[in-house]
């Protein structure tokens, strides 16, 4: 059976190649997706990833609007989200209090594969 990927899920292609680049050189198998909904989609026909790495502002379908989704679907309820935000973190706290960890861009990778490594 494949391993579960982490989902990032970013409207910027370079985070988005670079965060996946990174953790695949990891031993991480990974999937991406531009915004929520795109993310919607990827949820909808293929295994639930290990953990979602989730921008919160983007355009089409914000990180708001797609972990509210995420959290109303039982299919979905229980995947962990990491936050990843140009915005103040605090802020972000706030907004994914249930996320197991929120980073601000540029991430800091130890961090971010610690958490991982939890996941």
């Amino acid at each position: 059976m494949e391993p579960a990927a982490i989902l990032i899920v970013d409207d910027h292609t370079d985070v988005r190649e670079t965060l996946a680049e990174v953790l695949q050189e990891e031993g991480y198998a990974t999937a991406t997706t531009a915004d929520g909904l795109e993310a919607l989609a990827y949820l909808y026909t293929h295994p639930p990833p290990r953990i979602i790495l989730l921008n919160s502002i983007m355009p089409v379908m914000d990180g708001r609007m797609f972990h509210h989704r995420l959290k109303q679907d039982p299919r979905f309820a229980a995947i962990p989200v990491a936050v990843i935000s140009g915005a103040d973190l605090g802020l972000v706290q706030a907004e994914f209090a249930d996320a197991v960890a929120c980073f601000r861009k540029p991430v800091d990778l130890p961090a971010l594969l610690s958490t991982l490594s939890h996941a």
